[in-house]
């Protein structure tokens, strides 16, 4: 196999949820979470010697998106996050738990993927996030001194299990 000497664009990819189809279309930036292998220590009489852990973590996804104008993609999360923290009745979060929700994707989690584009633009490599879920999600600042037009961008911070790479 020959060496891929282009560099990777960071405006080459789209990134999608399965349960936020309003959110899909405004990413703006995308952050792929690293993956740490933590050490544990063993102590020994002489010295204490290091070994390797046996527990992946990952990181976060960030995800920095264009608020739409009726805050559509911006209220999906919202109320994703409402249910999983079911802070008015657990209804909420029954609900969300279903069977057939669960079926559909619409549950608790949900599928994501990544997909990175070429120089050309044209699908390269899918990264899928399995049983992503919503952690937090920033504020909203509205501001009459802005003298052009900024249009507003929040953040959106997610959970998942793992993730693995696909070459497309």
């Amino acid at each position: 196999m020959a060496m891929n000497k282009n560099f990777l664009s960071p405006v080459g990819f789209s990134f999608h949820i399965k349960k936020l189809p309003e959110f899909n279309f405004f990413v703006q930036s995308v952050t792929v979470p690293g993956l740490n292998l933590p050490m544990y220590d063993q102590p020994t009489p002489f010295k204490v010697i290091p070994r390797i852990g046996d527990h992946l973590q990952y990181g976060e996804i960030s995800c920095t998106f264009k608020v739409n104008e009726d805050l559509g993609n911006y209220i999906e999360i919202h109320n994703w996050l409402i249910a999983l923290g079911f802070p008015e009745e657990f209804s909420q979060y029954a609900e969300l738990a279903t069977a057939d929700n669960q079926l559909s994707g619409d549950g608790i989690e949900s599928d994501s993927y990544l997909m990175v584009m070429s120089s050309n633009m044209n699908p390269i490599m899918r990264i899928d996030f399995e049983d992503i879920f919503p952690t937090a999600l920033g504020d909203i600042t509205f501001d009459t001194r802005d003298t052009g037009i900024e249009h507003i961008e929040a953040t959106a911070t997610f959970k998942f299990l793992k993730y693995s790479f696909t070459p497309v």
